[in-house]
């Protein structure tokens, strides 16, 4: 259940991800850092976010997030049995991974197929 935020994320905010963002990749596995290039080589499905697919918002407890929509694609490789899957926001021109965060059902998935990613939040707390 790795969750990750690229220290361009950290230092910028939720902004990066409203702006820079223009990729949706579902991946295999996962390990914190991971680069661009292995989070690509792990891609089971490449879905491209465009303007308005990310909204910056309140969150609970006066925290701030970025919601992502849901949003689809075709699977390009298949998940494997029992896999671990996340989902990565990526700037492809930087060849960066934004934010990383955990895919709960870990459902299969066969190349081919129709992958349907329901909307998601990433959330930055205030500081305590």
């Amino acid at each position: 259940m790795a969750k990750w935020l690229n220290s361009n994320t950290l230092d910028n905010g939720l902004a990066v991800l409203d702006t820079a963002v223009n990729e949706c990749r579902l991946i295999s596995s996962y390990t914190p850092g991971d680069s661009y290039a292995t989070v690509s080589t792990n891609t089971v499905c490449l879905i491209s976010v465009a303007a308005g697919d990310i909204v910056l918002g309140d969150g609970a407890a006066s925290s701030r997030q970025a919601q992502v929509g849901a949003l689809s694609g075709t699977a390009t490789a298949n998940s494997g049995a029992a896999p671990d899957l996340h989902v990565a926001l990526c700037t492809s021109g930087s060849s960066r991974v934004d934010a990383v965060t955990d895919e709960t059902t870990d459902q299969e998935v066969t190349s081919g197929n129709t992958v349907n990613l329901t909307a998601f939040n990433i959330t930055m707390n205030q500081p305590t």
